[in-house]
């Protein structure tokens, strides 16, 4: 059945236009840009879209092959022309006794804009990170690496080549127990600094700036670190800014 109606648009067009609206709630009105119930039951059909006419044809086979419940999430046209998406939850009958179905449709255009909006909004971060010299991690309240930027990643890989049996921390590693086992491994500046860390991660610091000399580098390489607690939602962590 479902290759048949892929097959045969315009037949699932001419299911569309039998489907014949009974009641409608006045939510169902406002959704539609309908002006009363009435105006809704005789213009229903204008509100199938190509994309709406594909989930119908699901919706028919689900039908047939007795699912029970359909539920998708799809777009509607409303009589105004205004493009909506919405999840359709419909409890399907048997076959034999289909004489109406009760359909429920939640207009979810405003939660997936706002979806889409932080999608962008993150990938201008990312991209703003991947921008900078400087060497940037994300911690999260207990000191583990959640995420960091191009120069970060540049800088463990340029570790990895020239100094073999070192390594950068990297996402997943937790940084503040890098550095104290830095310190105990003879590079005891690296105590004050995984002690300046934890003071930001705990709040007892608005933040903790420090100048020490990299524990992994072959060469002598002295560096200048910042950290500041996480704000504006984020979560409880801090970010490290390095330079070297």
């Amino acid at each position: 059945i479902r290759a048949y109606l892929r097959g045969n648009p315009e037949f699932v067009v001419r299911c569309a236009t039998l489907v014949k609206v009974r009641n409608a709630n006045d939510a169902a009105v406002r959704l539609a840009a309908a002006q009363s119930r009435e105006h809704l039951v005789a213009r229903f059909a204008e509100l199938f879209a190509p994309e709406t006419l594909h989930e119908f044809a699901d919706e028919l086979a689900d039908l047939m092959e007795e699912r029970g419940e359909y539920q998708r999430e799809s777009v509607i046209r409303t009589l105004r022309g205004d493009v909506r998406r919405c999840m359709f939850t419909i409890s399907l009958p048997p076959v034999a006794a289909v004489d109406s179905v009760l359909a429920a449709v939640i207009d979810v255009t405003d939660e997936r804009n706002l979806q889409d909006a932080l999608a962008k909004s993150e990938a201008l971060n990312r991209a703003v990170l991947g921008s900078l010299k400087e060497l940037i991690a994300v911690l999260d309240e207990q000191g583990r690496i959640v995420a960091v930027n191009q120069a970060w990643t540049d800088y463990s890989q340029h570790i990895s080549a020239t100094s073999p049996g070192k390594a950068v921390p990297g996402v997943g590693a937790n940084y503040v127990e890098a550095l104290a086992l830095a310190a105990a491994s003879g590079w005891p500046e690296c105590r004050a600094v995984a002690d300046g860390i934890r003071n930001v991660l705990r709040g007892t610091a608005a933040q903790f700036d420090a100048e020490y000399r990299c524990p992994v580098a072959a060469e002598e390489v002295w560096l200048m670190m910042a950290v500041v607690p996480l704000r504006g939602g984020g979560g409880p962590g801090a970010a490290v800014v390095v330079l070297s």
